[in-house]
């Protein structure tokens, strides 16, 4: 659930945090309670393996900052993004309902809260959320735009109906989307994935194929379309479609795969090998990054978790064994490096932490946030502002990295 803590989260939160200055142009005292929420956020996503009385102190703080904190509507999406990417479900949801509260008639945040209530099991909740969405009135959208907004909404109704193997119900849903926002190539895809969920393949290919009519860079429809093609028997159409997404950029291991099998169907056997044997190493590197990860989940669940019962000194020795085996894991020097500062080693969390500084770009505000920490208790109060400013400041280029890609 915390894999990718460093690196991917970061940038949710600096885009949070630059939008936030930037768009809302707070006076000085919003300005103030802005800083404060983000800063909760920092503290609880930094212990969300932790969970310990600083976490329940920070969401804590944050029930009481999020009625009054000047958060714009389109602004909910990231903090969702960052919460759920730490696995602070609940708290995920804490915050969309907040949000309900502050725009009760919001599809948008209907949308975000539904979104997270299907991917824990609760589909049924999502489901009578999203259908409370479609019934909104227009907020003064224009035309175009509302339809677009209802449009997305049928479209994660059809998913959530899917999900359920509500067939009947889900082609409903997804027809209403194409109905609303033709243009949009998403809700035909759905459609067409559903047709072919169904085994309605005519239908299907009907429909990817005038998806990449009306979009034809649109690597996702080429690929279904692909996948359709090959399951109708025709592989010299699926062969070009699955080479096709493959040019436009499909990251998807699939493609590869259908356009080996379609080659060697269609009787190039020498070049659909060769495409299946791509389609192996890449599916080979995706179970080692996996795999990785897994072992790196396990060794921090286990080392908190011996923590939590008493055990500095075993927690440090897993951790020290992890990063052994997983030198280049920021997790694991970071998890280290707060383990080591709740028994009270302030100067050894401090090392790690100098030591990331000189061997990673990612991530690097977290590590001054918590420099600036350490350096408190050790009594260094210059080295603890300028680590603190240091966070500050980080944040914003993060942002403006983010933003450039």
């Amino acid at each position: 659930m915390y894999r990718h803590y460093i690196g991917k989260v970061v940038r949710h939160v600096a885009v949070f945090a630059m939008l936030c200055a930037i768009v809302l142009a707070s006076t000085q005292p919003q300005q103030s309670l802005m800083s404060e929420l983000l800063d909760r956020f920092v503290t609880v996503m930094s212990l969300a393996e932790f969970r310990d009385r600083d976490f329940d102190q920070s969401v804590a703080e944050i029930r009481k900052l999020l009625p009054v904190a000047p958060i714009r509507e389109q602004f909910y999406e990231p903090l969702k993004d960052i919460l759920l990417r730490v696995g602070l479900r609940a708290e995920t949801e804490l915050v969309l309902r907040t949000g309900l509260e502050t725009y009760p008639n919001s599809r948008l945040l209907r949308i975000y809260l539904a979104e997270m209530l299907s991917g824990t099991g609760r589909s049924p909740e999502a489901l009578s959320i999203l259908e409370e969405a479609s019934r909104l009135p227009n907020r003064g959208l224009d035309a175009a735009s509302d339809r677009r907004q209802r449009a997305v909404v049928f479209q994660y109704i059809g998913s959530t109906q899917l999900a359920r193997n509500h067939m009947d119900e889900a082609l409903n849903a997804y027809r209403q989307a194409v109905e609303l926002a033709p243009v949009l190539s998403e809700g035909r895809i759905q459609l067409g994935k559903a047709y072919f969920a169904g085994n309605r393949l005519e239908e299907a290919q009907v429909e990817f194929e005038r998806v990449v009519r009306e979009a034809p860079n649109n690597n996702e429809a080429y690929l279904s379309l692909s996948e359709t093609y090959l399951a109708r028997g025709q592989w010299e159409r699926a062969a070009a479609a699955g080479k096709r997404a493959i040019e436009l950029g499909s990251s998807d291991s699939r493609a590869l795969y259908l356009l080996g099998t379609a080659l060697i169907r269609s009787g190039r056997r020498e070049e659909g090998q060769g495409r299946l044997r791509e389609f192996a190493k890449m599916e080979s590197d995706r179970q080692e990054v996996e795999r990785r990860y897994r072992d790196i989940d396990a060794i921090s669940v286990a080392a908190i978790r011996v923590l939590g019962e008493g055990n500095g000194n075993e927690a440090i020795q897993q951790l020290n064994r992890g990063i052994a085996a997983y030198p280049s894991s920021s997790r694991l020097h970071m998890n280290l490096a707060m383990v080591l500062s709740r028994v009270g080693q302030h100067q050894r969390a401090v090392e790690i932490l100098e030591s990331m500084l000189k061997r990673t770009n990612e991530g690097r505000f977290l590590i001054h946030k918590n420099l600036a920490d350490e350096y408190r208790i050790l009594g260094d109060v210059e080295a603890s502002r300028g680590h603190r400013q240091i966070y500050l400041d980080t944040m914003e280029a993060e942002f403006f990295r983010y933003a450039s890609k």
